[in-house]
C-alpha cells in the first residue's frame, strides 16, 4: 500500500509541504507546475463524469500524492472486481486544476493537485445524504493512503479526498 508521509495542516503546512504554485500577480507558476506535478498513468480506465463517454488512462497530480491516488483507484477497482464499470464506480471527476475553492476566495486544493473527485455523482458537494450513502470501500480505500474525505465537513464533500486536514 502506498500511503501518505505527511498531511499538513492549512495553509503554511500546504505551502512548506507542496510548494507555492501561484507567482506574484496570483496565476499558476509555470516552473513550479513542472517541477511539483507529474502525469500519473490509471490502473484501470476511469470515464469523466461530466462526459462518460470519454476514457480516463491518466491524471496530473502533485509528484509526492499522485502514487497513492493511483494505489487507492487500484484498491476500488480490485476490491469490486468485475462490477466495478457496471456498478458506475469508474467515475473520474478531476485532480489538479487551478482554481479558488467553490464558492470562496481561497485556492482549491486541487491547485495544488494533492486532491481528487471521485465519484461525484454519488457524492455531491454539500449533500449530508450523499455523504451517508457514499461507498465506505472507496471512502476506506482514500483514507487508508492518508487522505482526508470531505464527506466529514460541515458542508459535506463526498466526492473530494485531500492531503490536508484542514483548509
Amino acid at each position: 500500500m502506498i500511503t501518505i508521509d505527511h498531511v499538513p495542516e492549512g495553509i503554511d503546512g500546504i505551502l512548506l509541504t507542496y510548494g507555492r504554485p501561484f507567482d506574484d500577480e496570483g496565476e499558476l507558476d509555470p516552473g513550479w507546475y513542472a517541477r511539483e506535478t507529474a502525469v500519473f498513468t490509471l490502473p484501470v480506465t476511469l470515464r469523466l463524469s461530466w462526459n462518460p463517454a470519454q476514457h480516463v488512462a491518466r491524471f496530473r497530480a502533485h509528484k509526492l500524492v499522485g502514487e497513492a491516488m493511483k494505489d487507492a483507484i487500484m484498491s476500488i477497482a480490485a476490491f469490486y472486481g468485475p462490477d466495478f464499470h457496471r456498478l458506475d464506480l469508474d467515475m473520474f471527476g478531476g485532480c489538479f486544476n487551478f482554481r479558488s475553492m467553490r464558492g470562496g476566495h481561497n485556492l482549491s486544493t486541487h491547485a495544488w493537485g494533492i486532491a481528487i473527485d471521485y465519484l461525484p455523482e454519488l457524492g455531491k458537494l454539500g449533500s449530508a445524504e450523499d455523504a451517508q450513502n457514499y461507498p465506505q470501500h472507496v471512502r476506506t480505500a482514500f483514507e487508508e493512503r492518508g487522505f482526508i474525505w470531505g464527506g466529514n465537513w460541515a458542508r459535506p464533500d463526498p466526492m473530494h479526498f485531500q492531503t490536508t486536514n484542514c483548509y
